[in-house]
């Protein structure tokens, strides 16, 4: 069992004033893709210590946080290139079968 420990009302009110810190590593891919023109898109090089995974996603939230879709398109490793689409508000289904 951990150890409980109480937090006075004013450590309290510093802590919330901390501004989350996924929201930093957001920030300089929402200020990107607002430079983005509609129906246009981008090329990220990843550097050294960067995975293709964390890029995508961190692009893929900005993106979200803006009400936009990113599409990924084929490229050479260590590249990434997106397009940035607005949400058709209409999502994909598949046919029921029917018996």
């Amino acid at each position: 069992m951990p150890k409980f420990t109480t937090v006075p009302a004013d450590e309290m009110s510093v802590l919330r004033k901390r501004k989350a810190p996924k929201t930093d590593l957001i920030q300089p891919y929402i200020e990107f893709l607002k430079t983005v023109d509609q129906g246009g898109g981008g090329r990220a090089e990843l550097e050294t210590g960067e995975t293709q995974r964390a890029i995508k996603r961190r692009i893929t939230t900005a993106g979200k946080l803006m009400g936009l879709t990113v599409k990924y398109r084929t490229a050479p490793q260590g590249t990434l290139v997106f397009e940035l689409q607005q949400p058709n508000g209409e999502r994909r289904t598949r046919n029921r079968k029917t018996s």
